[in-house]
């Protein structure tokens, strides 16, 4: 479960792609993280342009109407189509194991699988530096 808060009218969820949530994940909302086994959500949401660390939710259309006072936690229910988490390394010695791993990584092809893509820094979602 991830953390919602309401922000300038819109729901925005503490995780995203680093958590593995894609555009289209589906999410039900709760006001109470310790009633997900007993009680029914109060809303249902879909993930919308997820960024790193957040992800906005756009409320269904057949989801009742929702207002978060404080929190509302999120859980996911169905997931969305997979990305590749894009990343920029600088190319240096130090780091070759870094790069073997992760072209090994990138070689898995599995749809249930989180891939990375090492792409150009001006196309990377996060980036390390030296």
């Amino acid at each position: 479960m991830h953390p919602v808060r309401k922000v300038n009218q819109q729901y925005i969820m503490q995780a995203g792609t680093i958590h593995g949530i894609a555009d289209g994940t589906i999410f039900a909302l709760y006001n109470d993280r310790a009633v997900v086994s007993t009680q029914s959500p109060v809303a249902t949401s879909t993930a919308s342009k997820p960024k790193p660390f957040s992800t906005n939710l756009v409320p269904l259309p057949d989801s009742p109407q929702f207002d978060i006072s404080d929190q509302a936690y999120g859980l996911l229910i169905r997931p969305g189509k997979e990305e590749h988490l894009r990343i920029h390394i600088e190319v240096d010695e130090k780091l070759k194991r870094i790069f073997k791993a992760l072209s090994d990584e990138t070689q898995v092809d599995d749809p249930e699988h989180s891939t990375f893509m090492l792409v150009d820094k001006e196309a990377a979602e996060f980036e390390h530096r030296l």
